[in-house]
């Protein structure tokens, strides 16, 4: 039987202070926690149902927010269309009061437009957002690349929740996701995208497909998000060509070898690199094994309470100790972080059927069974990060 776990309550005081973070890092980190409280704002919308027809006084609402919208933003009537899907015509008829057809349908889609990019320009958080630090910079990385029209590297450790959010994000901004699979090649990167963008043909050359995401990108300042884009390897330069030809920002993320494919800056060159905004979540973790990405000062890949919660949500049990292990487990950004613990807890349910109460013990024969020898090694990691992390004191008061 699956049971919620009781709450630990944290030490007051939590991360360690930025100024401590090593390497000239801490600054980077402050900025990036500024642009996180900047960008969690939540707009507000007329609410209105598209099954229902608007009466005049609604639609003349909607005209008269559209034209002030477009006067703050700076934004043309024909930008506009383009992006909703409209002739300028038509809307330059709809706001002069002289298109008798579907006012109501039009007003509805308006609406709904100055609301999705009001989201883009003031940060709303998306659908089925994941709240961990890491997720934050994700967010907000995409929103800057997004205000400021440009690429954005993002390398995050395997297995903290960045597929999660890069597809909460496309569901939110209407963005195009694509997953690159090992080996992808320049054509079937393109093809993905234009898949992604409605176009159905299988046998387009990649000059073709090229035309046609350049077709149907171009003025709609749609995102295109790239999901383990280190797999596309050296022809990742395809995303900076549609990057270049349509000024539609490119999310690149994934693994560190993503910054080796775009790091063009010898000789003068920087093309590439110029174009790109670079997030690194390793510069600012915690990590028990050291070495050049991460380092013992930063913070830790989760909370307690996340972890806590993540299986709180699964209505599974963990006894204080087995907590602080999966925890310690989860903060290592080099083993899969949250897919590893994750897979540890269900090796248990699928070894002891019934458990109650998952126990440290438990935990660390389920290591065994996922890694073989490789479980003494996890272990004295997962030991040592506890060592280091100033949360831990906080679980071990609280237990």
């Amino acid at each position: 039987m699956r049971m919620q776990n009781d709450p630990i309550e944290p030490e007051s005081g939590g991360d360690p202070p930025l100024a401590e973070i090593e390497d000239g890092r801490s600054a980077a980190r402050q900025a990036m926690d500024r642009l996180n409280d900047n960008n969690r704002i939540i707009t507000e919308s007329m609410m209105l149902n598209r099954n229902e027809k608007l009466t005049d006084q609604q639609v003349q609402d909607v005209v008269d927010r559209f034209t002030a919208y477009l006067d703050a933003r700076g934004m043309t009537r024909a930008q506009a269309a383009r992006e909703c899907g409209y002739a300028p015509s038509t809307l330059s008829l709809f706001s002069s009061g002289k298109y008798v057809a579907d006012r109501s349908g039009i007003a509805i889609d308006l609406n709904n437009w100055m609301e999705r990019d009001s989201r883009r320009n003031q940060g709303r958080r998306p659908k089925n957002y994941v709240k961990t630090w890491i997720a934050e910079d994700i967010r907000t990385t995409v929103y800057q690349a997004d205000k400021l029209r440009m690429m954005a590297c993002v390398v995050v450790p395997s297995g903290a929740g960045k597929t999660m959010v890069l597809r909460a994000l496309t569901d939110e901004l209407n963005g195009v996701y694509v997953y690159c699979s090992d080996g992808f090649t320049a054509r079937d990167l393109l093809r993905a995208i234009a898949s992604g963008l409605g176009y159905e043909g299988n046998n387009a050359t990649r000059g073709q497909l090229l035309r046609v995401i350049v077709e149907r990108l171009t003025g709609t300042n749609r995102i295109i998000f790239v999901d383990e884009a280190q797999n596309a390897g050296k022809h990742i330069g395809a995303l900076r060509s549609i990057y270049d030809l349509t000024q539609s920002p490119v999310i690149m993320a994934g693994s560190h070898e993503i910054l080796g494919f775009i790091n063009d800056r010898a000789h003068g060159r920087g093309q590439f690199s110029s174009r790109t905004i670079r997030y690194n979540a390793l510069d600012y973790v915690r990590d028990a094994e050291g070495g050049p990405d991460g380092s013992e000062r930063g913070r830790d890949l989760f909370t307690i309470e996340e972890i806590q919660a993540f299986f709180d949500s699964k209505r599974i049990r963990l006894d204080r100790e087995a907590t602080k292990m999966v925890w310690a487990l989860a903060c290592l950004p080099n083993h899969g972080t949250l897919r590893l613990v994750e897979a540890t807890i269900e090796t248990i349910f699928n070894t002891i059927p019934d458990v109650e109460l998952v126990t440290r013990e438990m935990v660390i024969d389920a290591l065994q069974l996922l890694v073989g020898a490789g479980a003494g090694y996890l272990q004295n990691k997962a030991q040592r990060h506890l060592e280091i992390s100033r949360s831990a004191s906080a679980v071990a008061k609280a237990g």
